[in-house]
Order: structure tokens, then C-alpha cells, then sequence
């Protein structure tokens, strides 16, 4: 199993120490034996560390590491024009000697796309006509397409990518679209943070089910979940439980809304006091260490999981970060790897 992380960057305030603060766990996470980072992409959304122009700052990261791999957490891609997207990727793969993982979404707050003159509607369909598109010019080198939204006519397709035939694409989402998006035309599937350990198997299950019925491969599965670890599970809940409840409480806001699904999740919104042993089987990995291994090990036999991406749940200065992740990479990350 391979580990990333996803992390964020708060431009508001304390830029320039915001920026090297990234840049330092970074290093750490790579150090650790972390296999890679991702960094989530929002627009018009200044109130969350999810970066408008997420390849800048995946750039500027592959400057300051070597190995570790950098992902989009997602892309939402219907936004831009294709050209522009392939271009961008294909620069970042470049500078970064092929380490691009490409998480692709079609997205979901309203705003975005009335801030882009993007019809939501049409959301799924410009992301399926998109990734066909950048397939087709990164395999062949060539841009030669005719969609319904984008139509670009035989040019170069420039530069090109270090990865062959293309950086890996994971496509984001819970929907039987996205499912099927990932399993026909993307090469791997990532889950959000918020469905429990059984609506994920389900996502899973439907997910291979598309692949095999297109007859592909599956690709990567790639599970997001709220994480941290501390000496004590007392410390655990103490960092987790307030910060999650804001977090949840801006997830509203943004128009998520809840659904029954979601009811524990909207009973810590609405500032019910749910304790972490509560909220954590099956949702988080949250605990001591003993209990992150034991969590990880349960998504790897009843999921089937290839990669975990830890969103870090507690508060978000550099000293904690740094400290929660140690943790994991010192105790999490060998023992999980040593079981296997």
C-alpha cells in the first residue's frame, strides 16, 4: 500500500512563510517514506488552503524534492480548455522528471462555474470530452480532436509528457458517472474523505464493474481519509473533533448539503459533542498509531485499497503538521509495510 498526503496553502495571510512552511513538509513527507503529496484545486474560494492554480505550487514542491510523487486532488477539470490543461500538466511533468498524478473532478459548487461562464449542467459531459481529448494528443503526440465542446484541429501536442504514453489520470467522485468516467476513461479512482468503509466498498465493487464491463484493467484505487495520530487517543480527539467540526460546517456552506448518509457528519456540523471512537471506524484514521495501523489494514482486506491519502484533521500550523506527520511516517508507515 502507498501513502500520500493532501495539504493545503492559506495565500490570505503570512504568504511567505505559508509558502515555506509547504515547502519544508514536503521535504519532511518525502524524508518519511510518504510516496506522495496532492494539493486540491478550488476557485473564487479564498477561506480554504485548495489552490486556484494548483501545477505553480506542485511546481515549486518538485524543486524541493526528488522522488516523491505530486497529484492534483482533484482538478476540476470542465473549467479550462483542454489545450491549456495538457500543456500544463505536460510542463509539470517535465520539471518534475515525470511524477505527475492527474486527479481529475467535474466539481460541484455552483460559483465556479458561473464564475467561468460554465454551464454546471454540462459539467460531466465537458470532463468526459476533455479527458478524451488529452488522451488521444498524449498518446499520439498529436491534438486531433472533434468533440462536442472542444474541437482542435491537427496541431502538436506540445511539450510532452516524461510519462508514457501520459501521467496517470484519477478520476475524483461518488456518482455512477464518475465511476463509470473512471473505469472507461480514466486509469484509477479516487474516493472522497466523508463515505464509510461499506459506501466505499460499494464505490469500489462499481468501479472494477466498469472497467471489466469496458474491458480495461482496473487502475488505482485511491481512498481519502480524514487522519491523525497522536501519542493518546485523548490528544487525538482533542486536535480532530473542533477542527472537523469546521471543517463540516464550511463543507454546508458550500452547498453540499447533507443526506442520510451523511447523518453523524451533520450531527458534528450542528456541534452535537459525537467522541472520536464514535466518528472514527470506518470513517478516519484517528487515534494512537495502534490505531491507524489497525484502521489501514481493515481498508486494505475489505476494500481493497491501493493508495491512502491522509487529510490531516487537527490544526494546521507547521509544528503540529510536522509532528502528527513523523508520527505516521515513523509508526504508521513501517508497520503497515512490514505486515504486507
Amino acid at each position: 500500500m502507498k501513502f500520500g498526503v493532501s495539504l493545503g496553502l492559506d495565500l490570505r495571510t503570512n504568504a511567505a512563510e505559508q509558502r515555506e512552511n509547504l515547502y519544508r513538509l514536503a521535504a519532511l513527507i518525502e524524508e518519511l517514506g510518504f510516496d506522495y503529496l496532492s494539493v486540491g484545486h478550488h476557485v473564487f474560494t479564498p477561506d480554504t488552503g485548495d489552490q486556484s492554480a494548483p501545477f505553480v505550487h506542485l511546481a515549486a514542491i518538485a524543486a524541493r524534492t526528488s522522488r516523491l510523487r505530486l497529484a492534483t486532488g482533484i482538478y476540476i477539470l470542465p473549467l479550462y480548455h483542454p489545450a491549456s490543461v495538457a500543456e500544463q500538466v505536460a510542463t509539470l511533468d517535465q520539471i518534475s522528471d515525470g511524477r505527475v498524478i492527474f486527479g481529475i473532478g467535474v466539481g460541484y459548487r455552483d460559483y465556479e462555474f458561473r464564475g467561468h461562464g460554465v454551464d454546471i449542467k454540462t459539467r460531466g459531459a465537458r470532463t468526459d470530452d476533455a479527458m478524451a481529448a488529452l488522451r488521444g494528443a498524449w498518446t499520439s503526440g498529436r491534438w486531433s480532436h472533434r468533440g462536442r465542446f472542444w474541437t482542435i484541429e491537427d496541431l502538436e501536442a506540445h511539450p510532452p509528457t516524461v510519462q508514457r504514453p501520459h501521467p496517470p489520470m484519477w478520476v475524483g467522485g461518488n456518482s455512477p458517472a464518475a465511476l463509470r468516467r473512471a473505469g472507461t476513461l480514466g486509469d484509477g479512482w479516487m474516493s472522497d474523505n466523508m463515505l464509510d468503509i461499506v459506501r466505499e466498498k460499494a464505490c469500489v465493487d462499481l468501479y472494477r464493474g466498469f472497467c471489466a464491463e469496458a474491458g480495461r484493467k482496473a487502475g488505482a484505487v485511491c481512498i481519502l481519509r480524514n487522519a491523525w495520530v497522536a501519542p493518546t487517543r485523548e490528544a487525538a480527539g482533542e486536535a480532530v473533533m473542533p477542527a472537523l467540526r469546521r471543517f463540516l460546517e464550511h463543507y454546508r456552506r458550500a452547498s453540499v448539503g447533507t443526506n442520510p448518509q451523511r447523518s453523524l457528519y451533520s450531527r458534528i456540523a450542528h456541534g452535537e459533542d459525537v467522541p472520536l471512537s464514535e466518528y472514527t471506524p470506518g470513517r478516519a484514521l484517528c487515534g494512537t498509531p495502534e490505531d491507524a495501523i489497525r484502521e489501514v489494514g481493515r481498508w486494505r482486506a475489505e476494500v481493497g485499497a491501493d493508495y491512502l491519502q491522509l487529510m490531516p484533521s487537527g490544526p494546521r500550523t507547521y509544528e503540529t503538521l510536522r509532528d502528527m506527520l513523523t508520527l505516521f511516517g515513523k509508526e504508521v508507515i513501517p508497520a503497515v509495510r512490514e505486515a504486507a
